[in-house]
């Protein structure tokens, strides 16, 4: 056991580790974040490299019992910190995220003493722990067991004990009881007389286990995605087994690629509008006009701000809108002849009541120029199509609740008329442009398998009908008052083969399924897992610039000579009287209460519903399949094959003991 050199290698690690942080908080330049991840990477491998030499004998340095409380003393003081200092919020978040570092070191560092001494020590005193690594093993396999089962029948209350128990159960029992089981199956192997028969049976009926276990689990779920992450799985109990901290560093390094940000573009490089201009295009709405799903966004406009400090943010400059340069309103406005200007006032996420806001903004920032056309584009948030989408992602049929999103799709017109009362009173003298949704999905003459999406047949239906529905009724409200309506809009992606399952989009799509990346701002929003999907389901690059074409195919017809002279429809005040009676009309043609709405107080959210319908489906799949039996299966065969092959490596290169 080398006590100095795993003592160098800990503090060098904690450096590289340090200094890759830093760049990334500090959003230095790529090229220098990563630099500062091969250097990481290099010396996370002599760390790892040193820990399994030394392991070879069965004693591994660890750091010693007064450090490691010293580390923890200070863990607890940068988390007290994180929530109590004045500090800057950027800093308050990373002084979080140090304390979560140190605390794992320590936790590591810990349970690498268990496996050697089958020993703990806490506050002074020694505990034995032998055969603790198969109960916590066993106790952790019944409290997840137990955790899908409330998830399953639970009520709101109950999912959220449910998630408890199978994350304690799944997330930290069953690793520790893995860990300290390992040690003592590895010595066993080890010292025997002839291993050699038990190994390679062990290894091979491992991997068996493992194969069978994976293909049953994918089969089962009725998705092939869940294969990579069985194999990220059976890598990360090799990790366990290895009695080195690699799923430490591995965990380590994967969050500090995911609060790496891209660059920011500056809001000069669209052209903005000023007191000469005459041809300015103000584009109002949700994420489908801001240009969210795209690689880079406009400074200020990206950054993850909690709710306690939305308002503050606001009051900065600084919010989630993310408005992209390469969203087709801004596309159409960057050296064009038709437009002079762009006012982008879109905001992802925006609903109605958004929209509202924005064209107060507008009103209360007194602009000189006088706009030329409106674009549009609301509805989708307030019909609940973000929680459809994590519906549909999770487990089970999400077409199974088509019922659940009557009700706002019921009164999707009676808050689009909200907001077009203030549009249409902002902007009496200038076209106003309603902008539907693209359809996302090929949906071909007949069912087929689509690698693409992780959804079935009935699911693709499902969102193809919905987004068919929302897209009706915008239409219909945006002909009460007269607005134009893009009705090309809603074939874009398809027209240019950018749609998911369209065999002609040569594998790059126009559309995010499953986007993977993080927010700019404050550590503890960058680092946050919540935030890592957001471009999911949004039109990337290529998507933007397709529905760019739908806008201008469009827009060709409608303009007479110079761009002043668009053909204006009739634009006559909507009768409340005939509002009144369609409302009564629609509720009437549904023959029960709507079961939820999006936002209305009083009444049960449909995003609390979907996220309780997801849990419940986690929880049926689990169980009612037997999943958890298969992932458990495919576990304990990575667990063998891992412990076959360290066994026979420390008989080689080393003296068992």
């Amino acid at each position: 056991m080398d006590n100095r050199g795993g003592l160098r290698r800990t503090l060098a690690f904690v450096l590289a580790l340090a200094a890759l942080l830093g760049f990334v908080h500090a959003e230095a330049s790529p090229p220098k974040i990563w630099v500062a991840f091969a250097v990481f990477v290099s010396v996370a491998t002599v760390w790892l490299r040193g820990q399994y030499a030394d392991s070879l004998d069965g004693r591994q340095w660890v750091i010693p019992y007064r450090v490691g409380a010293v580390m923890i003393g200070a863990a607890i003081v940068l988390l007290v910190l994180t929530f109590k200092s004045p500090w800057n919020p950027n800093n308050r978040g990373l002084l979080g995220i140090c304390a979560i570092v140190l605390i794992y070191l320590v936790g590591g560092s810990a349970l690498t003493q268990a496996r050697q001494t089958c020993t703990v020590r806490v506050l002074g005193r020694v505990i034995r722990l032998k055969h603790c690594g198969i109960r916590m093993t066993f106790v952790g396999l019944v409290l997840g067991t137990a955790g899908a089962l409330v998830l399953w029948k639970g009520q709101v209350v109950g999912i959220r004990i449910g998630a408890l128990m199978l994350g304690l159960g799944v997330l930290v029992l069953m690793p520790i009881g893995l860990a300290l089981w390992s040690e003592q199956a590895i010595r066993w192997l080890c010292e025997k007389d002839k291993a050699t028969p038990w190994l390679w049976g062990l290894g091979g009926a491992g991997a068996a286990v493992f194969i069978l276990a994976t293909v049953a689990a994918a089969l089962a779920s009725r998705s092939q995605w869940l294969i990579p992450v069985l194999v990220v799985l059976g890598l990360f109990v090799v990790a366990l087994v290895s009695t080195t901290q690699a799923d430490v560093a591995a965990v380590m390094a994967a969050v500090a690629l995911m609060g790496v940000t891209t660059p920011q573009a500056l809001e000069r490089d669209l052209p903005r509008p000023d007191s000469t201009s005459t041809d300015v295009l103000v584009a109002l709405g949700d994420s489908y006009m801001s240009g969210e799903g795209a690689k880079v966004y406009l400074q200020r406009t990206d950054d993850g701000v909690s709710r306690r400090e939305k308002a503050a943010a606001e009051r900065a400059g600084r919010s989630e809108c993310r408005r992209s340069p390469t969203a087709w309103p801004a596309l159409i406005t960057q050296g064009s002849t038709t437009f002079d200007g762009l006012k982008f006032m879109a905001c992802s996420g925006d609903r109605a009541s958004g929209v509202i806001h924005q064209v107060q903004a507008y009103h209360d920032e007194h602009n000189s120029f006088r706009p030329s056309m409106v674009v549009l584009s609301l509805g989708g948030n307030d019909a609940g199509f973000a929680s459809i989408g994590e519906m549909c992602v999770a487990p089970g049929e999400c077409s199974s609740q088509e019922a659940m999103w009557k009700g706002p799709i019921g009164t999707l017109q009676d808050r689009l008329r909200d907001a077009y009362d203030k549009v249409d009173n902002e902007f009496k003298n200038t076209p106003v442009v309603v902008v539907p949704y693209p359809q996302p999905i090929y949906m071909p003459a007949k069912e087929r398998q689509c690698d693409q999406v992780a959804l079935s047949w009935d699911e693709q239906q499902f969102v193809h009908q919905f987004i068919a529905d929302l897209n009706d009724r915008i239409r219909r409200t945006a002909q009460e008052y007269g607005f134009y309506y893009l009705g090309g809009m809603q074939e874009a992606l398809s027209v240019a083969h950018q749609q998911l399952c369209d065999k002609n989009n040569d594998g790059q799509p126009g559309i995010n399924f499953i986007g993977l990346r993080s927010v700019h701002g404050a550590a503890d929003q960058r680092f946050n897992p919540a935030k890592w999907m957001h471009t999911s389901l949004h039109p990337n690059e290529r998507g933007h610039t397709a529905m760019l074409r739908a806008f201008q195919t469009w827009l060709g017809p409608h303009i007479k000579g110079p761009f002043n002279d668009v053909v204006m429809p009739v634009r006559e005040k909507h009768d409340p009287k005939l509002q009144e009676q369609m409302t009564r009309l629609a509720q009437g043609s549904r023959s029960v209460a709507p079961p939820c709405t999006v936002d209305e107080p009083g009444t049960r959210r449909c995003k609390t519903a979907a996220r309780e319908w997801v849990a419940h489906q986690i929880g049926r799949v689990l169980l009612h399949r037997g999943l958890c039996l298969m992932l458990a299966a495919a576990a304990g065969g990575a667990w063998c094959m891992a412990v076959a092959l360290f066994a026979y490596r420390r008989r080689v290169y080393a003296h068992c003991g």
